[in-house]
C-alpha cells in the first residue's frame, strides 16, 4: 500500500482538494477504492483500493513498465 500513499501524496501536491475529491469519488463510483473517515480525527478520510482497484493498478503498472521500457530502446532521432 506504500506505493498507493506516495501516489495520494504527489496527487495532493500536484492538485487541488477539489480535483483529488472529484478523482476518488469516481474511482469509488467504479469500484477501485473504499473511502472511509478516520476512527480518531473525521477530517481525515483514507482509501484503500479493493480487489478490482489492485488489479487495476497492477495491470496498468505493467503496461507502463512496458511502454518505458521500449521507450528507453529507441534511438535517438537524427
Amino acid at each position: 500500500m506504500k506505493g498507493l500513499s506516495n501516489l495520494i501524496n504527489i496527487l495532493t501536491i500536484v492538485l487541488k482538494e477539489k480535483a483529488i475529491t472529484g478523482i476518488v469519488d469516481r474511482l469509488k463510483k467504479g469500484g477501485y477504492l473504499e473511502v472511509y473517515k478516520d476512527s480518531k480525527d473525521r477530517r481525515i478520510t483514507c482509501v484503500l483500493l479493493t480487489e478490482k482497484g489492485k488489479i487495476a493498478l497492477q495491470t496498468h503498472k505493467y503496461s507502463w513498465d512496458n511502454t518505458c521500457k521500449h521507450l528507453g530502446n529507441l534511438s535517438p532521432a537524427r
